[in-house]
């Protein structure tokens, strides 16, 4: 087929016959970069065409209960289950599998990136999450900031200030909290 390509570039539109073949070219060349553009800006999606639905599925419930960590209905689940299994193999989430069954005991979502640049992103409120690194950025050295107290007073979900504060403390910034039931930060630089 690339011969033919080809041979329509060379041809270009000299004849009556190639004119429409060399607009179709360009329109099969637009459609393809296109489809190129799309897997580099959302590459995640790009594998599994079901990746977005299943991610809005995740978010809702770590809105709706506060929790990184959640069960799926089985229907669910089965819904999404190659979705759910691309986004367990590249780490963004845990799946606790049992043996004999399809459906894992629970799910959670792991990676704080996948939380912050690929969730937040398509479902939260920009306005709130511009406010919450501006948050964390003016965070003097030795204060704590109390996670919870800053995710009810801006409306986002805990799991999404506690990755941020994560984040932060990833690359030096800070010290997110290590304690079970407490989501804090304290600044350092």
């Amino acid at each position: 087929m690339n011969w033919i390509s080809t041979l329509i570039k060379v041809a270009g539109s000299v004849s009556p016959l190639t004119s429409p073949l060399v607009q179709l070219q360009s329109e099969m060349d637009s459609a393809a970069l296109q489809a190129r553009l799309v897997r580099l800006e959302d590459p995640l999606s790009a594998l599994q065409p079901d990746i977005p639905e299943a991610s809005a599925v995740i978010y809702s419930i770590i809105k709706k209960t506060e929790d990184a960590s959640f069960k799926l209905e089985d229907d669910t689940y089965q819904r999404f289950r190659r979705a759910l299994a691309i986004l367990e193999s590249r780490g963004h989430i845990v799946c606790a599998h049992r043996l004999g069954h399809q459906v894992p005991l629970g799910i959670r979502v792991s990676d704080p990136g996948y939380l912050l640049f690929y969730l937040c992103p398509r479902f939260e409120d920009g306005e709130k999450m511009r406010l919450l690194v501006k948050t964390i950025d003016e965070c003097t050295p030795g204060h704590w900031l109390d996670g919870k107290a800053v995710a009810r007073e801006l409306g986002l979900p805990v799991p999404v200030v506690k990755a941020c504060f994560d984040l932060y403390e990833e690359k030096g910034y800070g010290f997110s909290s290590r304690e079970i039931g407490r989501v804090s930060y304290c600044g350092r630089v």
